[in-house]
């Protein structure tokens, strides 16, 4: 049996050698769609089917507080309700609570900020992480009056103390303050994602207590045996009892528990599996066309096979040597696909797209391995079976009567039917692709309600312990301000507490005066600080009223509110007569001012109520600022100007997130390019293999039909008209292509819904225009060989003959 097997073999590789234009053709077109595949899968077993890198991470789930009455969801949790939370819940093993932390690192000779966390004792042991040197936190740690120590990230060690195993028991300054290394995590640990370094969240007595402030994140561990369902059932009746018990923190507000999975993953499911979708498509389209250039190949060894045959050969005999050419031809494909795949990861790897989590995880594993081997032999089984079948039925006395040239039965309807399944689906992704360039582009012209050109932004925090005093954070940011408006080519400057397209923010409830509200229906808005000069900086317009300045400093508390805020909450009159005030017990504030909306979170998220106030009526320690330059002056160009101003005013002060606002709105739209940028490639790719494809079979269709043209020349026929008789065709095959990929197209687009902006999944245009470039590409195809018809001699034809 292994003898025949390798006889098999042999064969089938010194057949593949005498034709390997066809045979390299095959290979490019399974290495493709192999590729495509394999490459999208190890995206999709890296983010969404492999576990969380943590013990029984199936147990691990984020808890949420919301609150539907005023749309906050998924909010973090005040300190009060996480101590409530975790005395009264039967359902979690641990509770943690964790805050975003974003220390200075001081002391060096070039300060720089670094991203951390603050986490409750018990961080490292919920979530099962080894250590590379020293020990995790204890309870003790985890109280304001004890030393601060720290935990660094295998990764932080590796660039402070490279290599370094007497790190643990040195000292870092963060913030001003010494923090002692109690240890290093293993490598690879970095929760939150890009985590640095962890530091105790130490809450006082106080902060314990306190209620209405929310901004702990809460991680929990479900017991043995306790499904989600359950604990989020007990944690909607301890919400339930918190809301009657303090009804003016907690009114209205309840709890939402999420598989931490989910919670990490979630928001890029739908766009991997379109994609996951639009590579099978691909693939579809790529075992079509080998399948088209084997059957073309089995028509000229119908002679072969009919001998074979003759001399005994059984039907399976026959079957299982095609079968073989065909999988050593699938083989060769999906090497070359694994190689695509690699080469497909080093450029994601490359683009870096944030907005994709767990990119590190993302590999070549044994499980996409196996995944391509898999797909292999379903291709080379798809694309060999047909062709398999037909030359293991030649007709003896046909293939004799012709002489050598031979035939496999012919298969002309069979060969057009995939050439039309190739072409329909090659046009659903087209339409697919056409959709999300569509929306990709509405998302690019949306008017933001700032311009973005010649804008640079950065960060600035400072640390409590050298800025603790109002007076002195002032201090620092009007003299940061005064210099920078007075660099060369600046033309204006300003301080936010939270940037356009930043992702952050911060939400206040508050009233009206003369509207009172019930506690726990309050509305909530965004809430800003800015300097003077900030409206001007970031280009916004003013509707109505005055923008602040020098003289708001020291007189009555006043606010700006953009058209959003006073449409909907100050539309019974003139805004500029209203006041408002921000927290559970508001200090009034005059509205002095209505600002344009402005797309803080991108341009696929609706404009938000927001209120401004002056910063220097309400200091905030971490703000940001944005400088415009004038237009022939590249922002990035006074990058360094920048940081020698605050290296002047504060030698232990870094700047950080450093970034053109052209940047950030890049930045923002990264995912949406990215599986716009995927889904087009792959269309182009389904639009090559099904342009291949075509001309493969009008080619083989003008080569069949020679003598039949030569007989039509001889009896008169123009070459126009041998032309048109070639290129009719393959355009009959091409309308039913056309409406059997629309008909394909309508049924799929829904899937899309989720991924489009301002675009229908039905959109007209896109239906109308595909279809016609896909229409020209079919008729270039025809054209090569049917031009070639049309300059067939009778001579020619029985020369074939």
């Amino acid at each position: 049996m292994m003898d025949r097997v390798f006889q098999d073999v042999r064969f089938g590789l010194r057949m593949l050698a005498r034709r390997p234009g066809v045979s390299l053709a095959a290979v490019l077109a399974l290495g493709l769609g192999i590729g495509a595949n394999a490459g999208i899968f190890s995206v999709v077993n890296g983010v969404l089917l492999n576990p969380l890198p943590f013990p029984q991470p199936d147990r691990l789930v984020r808890v949420w507080e919301v609150n539907p009455k005023t749309g906050a969801e998924d909010n973090p949790v005040s300190p009060a309700n996480f101590v409530d939370w975790r005395d009264q819940t039967g359902s979690f093993e641990k509770l943690t609570a964790i805050v975003n932390w974003q220390p200075n690192l001081g002391g060096t000779q070039s300060p720089e900020r670094l991203r951390g966390s603050l986490v409750s004792w018990t961080f490292f042991s919920h979530l099962g992480a080894e250590f590379e040197l020293g020990r995790s936190f204890g309870r003790e740690d985890d109280q304001p009056d004890r030393g601060q120590v720290v935990v660094l990230s295998h990764r932080l060690w590796q660039r402070l103390f490279p290599g370094d195993a007497d790190a643990v028991g040195k000292t870092l300054t963060l913030n001003g303050s010494p923090y002692v290394i109690a240890g290093v995590a293993e490598a690879g640990f970095r929760y939150p994602t890009d985590t640095e370094l962890w530091a105790p969240l130490a809450l006082s007595t106080n902060m314990l207590a306190l209620r209405g402030g929310r901004f702990l994140q809460v991680l929990g561990r479900l017991r043995e045996g306790v499904g989600r369902e359950q604990a989020q059932a007990e944690m909607t009746a301890i919400a339930r009892r918190l809301s009657q018990e303090h009804p003016k923190s907690n009114g209205g507000w309840g709890i939402r528990v999420v598989p931490l999975h989910e919670e990490i993953v979630g928001e890029v499911r739908p766009a991997l599996l379109v994609l996951f979708a639009t590579v099978a498509f691909v693939l579809l389209i790529a075992c079509a066309n080998v399948s088209n250039l084997l059957l073309a190949r089995a028509a000229s060894r119908g002679t072969e096979m009919a001998v074979r045959a003759g001399m005994g050969a059984s039907r399976v005999r026959l079957v299982r040597l095609f079968l073989t050419e065909t999988l050593i031809v699938a083989l060769l494909g999906g090497g070359l696909g694994v190689a695509a795949a690699y080469g497909g990861l080093s450029w994601l790897a490359a683009v870096n797209p944030q907005q994709l989590p767990r990119l590190e995880e993302v590999s070549v594993d044994g499980r996409v391995l196996f995944f391509v081997l898999l797909i292999t032999l379903v291709c080379a089984l798809a694309s060999g079976i047909v062709p398999a079948l037909r030359a293991s039925r030649p007709d003896l006395s046909q293939a004799l009567r012709e002489g050598g040239r031979g035939s496999a039965g012919g298969g002309q309807r069979l060969l057009r039917g995939l050439l039309v399944s190739q072409v329909a689906f090659a046009l659903i992704l087209l339409i697919g692709a056409g959709l999300m360039v569509k929306s990709f582009l509405q998302l690019m012209n949306v008017d933001l309600g700032f311009r973005t050109s010649d804008l640079l932004t950065l960060r600035i925090s400072l640390p409590g312990r050298s800025y603790s005093q109002p007076e002195r954070q002032l201090a620092f940011y009007d003299q940061l301000q005064e210099r920078v408006t007075g660099l060369p080519g600046v033309q204006s400057s300003g301080l936010v507490s939270f940037l356009p397209l930043s992702g952050s923010s911060m939400n206040w409830v508050f009233s009206v005066q003369g509207a009172p509200l019930p506690e726990d229906e309050r509305p909530q808005a965004q809430y800003r600080q800015v300097s003077d000069g900030y409206f001007d900086a970031i280009g916004m317009q003013l509707l109505q009223g005055r923008g602040f300045s020098t003289d708001d400093r020291a007189g009555r508390p006043v606010l700006i509110v953009n058209q959003a805020f006073a449409l909907r909450y100050l539309n019974d009159g003139n805004p500029l007569d209203r006041r408002v005030g921000f927290g559970r017990q508001p200090s009034y504030r005059d509205v002095v001012g209505v600002v344009s909306d402005i797309h803080h979170f991108g341009p696929d998220r609706e404009a938000q109520p927001e209120a401004y106030v002056p910063l220097h009526q309400d200091p905030w320690q971490s703000m940001a600022m944005v400088v415009r330059t004038a237009p022939s002056i590249p922002p990035t160009s006074i990058a360094s100007s920048l940081r020698g101003i605050v290296r002047d005013i504060d030698p232990q002060q870094p700047i950080y997130d450093v970034q053109t606002m052209e940047q950030r709105f890049a930045d923002n739209l990264a995912s949406r390019r990215l599986a716009m940028t995927l889904m087009t490639g792959f269309a182009a790719i389904a639009v090559l293999l099904a342009g291949v494809g075509i001309y493969g079979v009008m080619a083989h269709s003008v080569n069949r039909r020679t003598r039949e043209i030569g007989l039509r020349v001889a009896l008169g026929a123009r070459p126009g008209e041998v032309l048109r008789m070639v290129v009719w065709q393959g355009a009959r095959l091409a309308l039913m292509a056309v409406a059997l990929g629309l008909a394909g197209a309508l049924l799929l687009a829904r899937f899309l819904s989720s991924l489009l902006y301002q675009v229908s999944p039905f959109d007209a245009a896109v239906y109308a225009l595909v279809p016609l470039m896909l229409g020209g590409i079919v008729i270039l195809a025809c054209w090569v060989p049917a031009a070639r018809a049309s300059r067939v001699s009778p001579l020619d034809a029985l020369r074939c003959e």
